[in-house]
């Protein structure tokens, strides 16, 4: 809980921070819930483990509208483009990543990967067997290395004894980054984006940066097909379709500038958040209270602290008012996975496969 509080207090205090996170009371950072849902309740998520995690998840300026398919116009500090293009599985490369120019020289064969969601994509390129350590809350896929560090109270000294020719971090300071030079260790910041295409030029970038470009290029291929059927697919609910997104029960909310919002905005949904007083100031991350929710009447409840702080349908509907809630009436209060809602990987695919397929089983009644 204190971990969720610090979390919940530092996004708040940085809107430019970029890390999605599903909070109770103040959330685990984007990358780093790793809870299963509340029994009982049905999961809108794939998989039974749960949740976007990746020590970093701040709020994203600006929504990238024309990238449904994934194919939009480049909106993430990094970019496939900002690489020096070599040969496939030649060093040294170099690429522009959030913490400016970084050139590795060698293949990496004892990779730290210190983010969840950076955890995720390396495994999911073939990049697995060259990650020798990884931060605490990296809980996906099966099979990661015993070894742990704590990403948030980071002893970088410590990690000299694992001797990585690269670490992966989703944000690191001026300080650090000092650090990691003046050790010889060569880090990769990946920060949160605001759009899949973001996450589409992080997994690319990370495939060139350990030798496993065709893989990664691979991967974006397969998820932008994959997005694409999604979204041709799901129903179309029009331009009046909004929803609440709760990341704690102090009702934190999203707008629809943010990663998460991005990926609701896909199916043609957008936040009651977006009208919140301080929508702007709070970087995407406004609080919301009782009364704007039930005045605001959306037509879908998305809990992304449904593990964190079981919240259930029936939680919801017990809240004074909210029974009369069109989205509560109507069955449409959905228990996100928070672990792959607070994350930005591949598995973000499967977070927007399971949100259509709960729009499709309750749609909104025209």
């Amino acid at each position: 809980m204190a971990l969720r509080s610090r979390t919940l207090a530092a996004l708040l205090a940085a809107a430019t921070s970029m890390t999605l996170f599903a909070a109770c009371a103040g959330t685990a950072p984007a990358d780093q819930s790793t809870q299963n849902s509340a029994p009982g309740s049905t999961q809108s998520s794939t998989g039974s483990q749960a949740r976007p995690a990746d020590t970093s998840s701040s709020p994203p300026t600006g929504e990238n509208t024309g990238a449904a398919t994934g194919s939009g116009t480049e909106t993430s500090a990094i970019s496939s483009s900002a690489s020096t293009p070599s040969p496939a599985g030649t060093f040294p490369v170099t690429v522009t990543a959030s913490n400016g120019e970084v050139t590795v020289a060698a293949k990496p064969t004892a990779i730290a990967s210190l983010s969840p969601t950076a955890t995720e994509m390396l495994y999911a390129i073939g990049a697995g067997d060259q990650v020798k350590v990884v931060d605490k809350n990296s809980d996906y896929p099966a099979g990661l290395p015993n070894a742990r560090v704590d990403a948030y109270q980071l002893n970088i000294e410590s990690l000299t004894s694992f001797r990585p020719d690269l670490v992966v971090i989703s944000d690191v300071t001026p300080d650090q980054q000092s650090k990691f030079k003046a050790l010889g260790m060569t880090v990769i910041a990946e920060s949160a984006p605001t759009d899949l295409d973001g996450t589409y030029a992080q997994i690319i970038q990370l495939g060139e940066v350990t030798g496993h470009a065709e893989q990664a290029r691979a991967l974006v291929a397969k998820m932008k097909a994959e997005v694409a059927a999604i979204i041709a697919g799901a129903p179309k609910p029009g331009g009046t379709a909004r929803y609440y997104y709760e990341l704690d029960q102090t009702y934190y909310s999203v707008t629809s500038d943010t990663f998460i919002g991005h990926i609701l905005g896909l199916l043609g949904l957008k936040s009651i958040a977006d009208a919140a007083p301080d929508a702007t100031k709070s970087g995407g991350y406004p609080q919301l209270d009782s009364e704007f929710i039930l005045k605001a009447n959306p037509n879908y409840v998305f809990l992304a602290d449904a593990a964190c702080c079981q919240q259930t349908p029936a939680t919801v509907a017990a809240r004074p008012g909210w029974s009369t809630l069109g989205a509560v009436s109507g069955g449409r209060v959905f228990l996100l996975n928070d672990d792959i809602a607070s994350r930005w990987g591949p598995r973000t695919v499967d977070l927007l496969r399971a949100v259509a397929d709960d729009m499709k089983a309750h749609p909104v009644q025209k």
